[in-house]
């Protein structure tokens, strides 16, 4: 099944969560070469928006030095899931809008 094959919303998922983790080792790199501020700046662009809902919501934490490394690979599991799934949203309004 080639590319042009899939459905529209499963394109739009792919390319979204793609460009999100694309773009979140760009920023891993760019963090270590800046040191601690560039660290900083991943960890927020990272965990945005998973945060807000897993902070506010549930009463996650991730303040604690054992909890930290877990809690990120979470966020950034989640984040990708979500964008993966705004992705697969964009991608099925788009798919319905060719047809017509």
């Amino acid at each position: 099944m080639a590319w042009k094959d899939w459905p529209s919303w499963l394109e739009g998922g792919i390319i979204l969560s793609g460009l999100y983790i694309i773009i979140n080792i760009l920023m891993l790199i760019a963090g270590y070469a800046l040191g601690g501020e560039g660290l900083i700046l991943f960890l927020i662009t990272s965990h945005f928006p998973i945060a807000f809902i897993l902070h506010n919501l549930f009463n996650f934490s991730t303040s604690s030095t054992e909890t930290f490394l877990g809690g990120s690979i979470i966020y950034l599991i989640l984040n990708t899931i979500i964008f993966f799934l705004i992705g697969a949203l964009i991608g099925l309004i788009i798919g319905k809008l060719r047809k017509k």
